[in-house]
């Protein structure tokens, strides 16, 4: 099974289109499936999820307040 991150926006969109249309078995998740900035949540969601492959497709796409807002860029 393929774990993908960020599965709402265009590149999760694409990978979750193109794997499952190939037969792989995928789990999307947005985030509120998984909130990436929660380290904690992410280790023990990707251990107990029994992925043999993660994708993170997640990205921080607010480019014009990433130098105002530093802390949620990163």
């Amino acid at each position: 099974m393929i774990l993908i991150t960020g599965a709402d926006g265009q590149l999760g969109r694409e990978i979750t289109v193109r794997a499952t249309g190939k037969g792989l078995l995928v789990r999307p998740l947005n985030r509120i499936g998984l909130d990436i900035t929660d380290r904690r949540t992410v280790l023990d969601r990707v251990a107990g999820s029994g992925a043999r492959l993660v994708i993170n497709a997640a990205a921080y796409n607010l480019v014009d307040r990433a130098e105002t807002e530093p802390q949620a860029a990163h």
